[in-house]
């Protein structure tokens, strides 16, 4: 099927936000939206909804971010509103489908990506009937809405995994049962990163981040975030993979982020191919001191979360060091209790994995029906 295509700037308005990024320190009733896509509250607003808001720098470039209540806006953001002749939800899901691809092809930058107005004067949308578009919009809404929904049970199952790590071991931060409290480094067998394999020149002449599927996956913040290992990924060859020694992923490991939303700590599943650690990220196994899903339960609860990201530094870009990492105290209690609450873990751990896996059938299944709605063939 044929459809005429259109510039974006033929069907909206392209703006860029007007405030800088302390503007929400005053609160108010509007949420204020940064490169990081996370609203705080805002005493103005300058856009109405529905909107389309775009991270103008910075790692989430790319990301996309819908919202249907009025805001405010950083400076460095773009702003798509005012949409004429075009169905919203449908140009939502179309820009789920084609920017990441678009902005991959069209960045500028190298340690920081960022966007132009060029990025936008380029970008087409397929401009079916109207008609059209509101049915396709709608069987992809119906497609999401499972996503969201297997999504939401894996954040319950979180819940509990929290609950069952507080009936064990009490509260971290007061420690009411008396553990042992170890630096993370006195638990840490391996603490690596993408840059443990060479010099900037060095990498840059070994390793190409590629779009199309390759021998080995490299993983990234926005690939564990998500816990989808398929849409929007980054891959490179076997050369690249067998030169990157230092930083091969194997699957049960913590990875932080050490720029950007440092500190962010995530638990690696396994995947059954070769992958390899992104950059700016940390990649960490234990000893046999200390199970690595114990010590991931409790990074991840509120006292944890709270002790690592007090090593971050930086007031405009935080990073977290390999030293500082290794600062942050651990209770630890005897391998007896931790296997204890691995066992505890056990049965909500089938019931996570049974859930991300069928995340990650649906997620498949959404591609499949994005590529489909947006060739004409659904």
């Amino acid at each position: 099927m044929s459809w005429q295509f259109v510039y974006l700037k033929d069907i909206c308005d392209i703006k860029t936000g007007r405030k800088d990024a302390n503007h929400g320190e005053n609160g108010g009733p509007y949420p204020f939206y940064t490169c990081a896509l996370k609203p705080i509250k805002s005493p103005t607003k300058s856009f109405d909804a529905p909107a389309i808001i775009l991270p103008g720098n910075g790692a989430n470039v790319g990301k996309v971010l819908y919202c249907n209540e009025p805001f405010e806006a950083y400076q460095r953001t773009y702003i798509l509103n005012d949409f004429r002749n075009i169905d919203f939800d449908f140009l939502k899901f179309y820009f789920k489908y084609r920017w990441v691809r678009h902005v991959q092809t069209d960045q500028y930058g190298s340690a920081t990506n960022y966007l132009r107005m060029r990025n936008f004067d380029e970008f087409q949308v397929p401009l079916p009937p109207l008609s059209e578009q509101k049915r396709i919009a709608a069987i992809l809404d119906m497609a999401d809405a499972l996503r969201e929904k297997r999504r939401q049970a894996i954040a319950k199952l979180d819940e509990l995994l929290q609950s069952v790590f507080f009936d064990m071991f009490g509260d971290p931060m007061t420690n009411p049962m008396g553990w042992d409290k170890v630096k993370f480094g006195e638990i840490i067998e391996i603490l690596t990163d993408y840059h443990a394999n060479g010099s900037y020149k060095i990498l840059k002449k070994h390793v190409e981040l590629l779009n199309i599927p390759d021998f080995a996956l490299m993983v990234r913040t926005t690939d564990l975030a998500s816990n989808n290992f398929i849409d929007g990924v980054k891959y490179i060859t076997k050369d690249a993979y067998d030169f990157l020694t230092k930083s091969k992923v194997f699957g049960e490991e913590i990875i932080i982020n050490k720029i950007g939303s440092a500190g962010d700590v995530y638990y690696m599943p396994l995947l059954n191919r070769p992958v390899s650690l992104g950059m700016n990220q940390f990649l960490i196994r234990t000893t046999d001191q200390a199970l690595i899903r114990y010590v991931y339960q409790y990074l991840k609860t509120q006292c944890g979360d709270s002790l690592i990201k007090s090593k971050v530094q930086g007031a405009v870009t935080k990073t977290i060091t390999k030293n500082a990492v290794r600062d942050v105290d651990i209770i630890l209690p005897p391998l007896t209790q931790q296997h204890e609450f691995i066992e505890k873990l056990t049965f909500i751990s089938k019931l996570l994995e049974h859930n991300k896996r069928h995340l990650n059938e649906l997620e498949t299944l959404f591609a499949s029906l994005q590529q489909r709605a947006f060739k004409g063939d659904l």
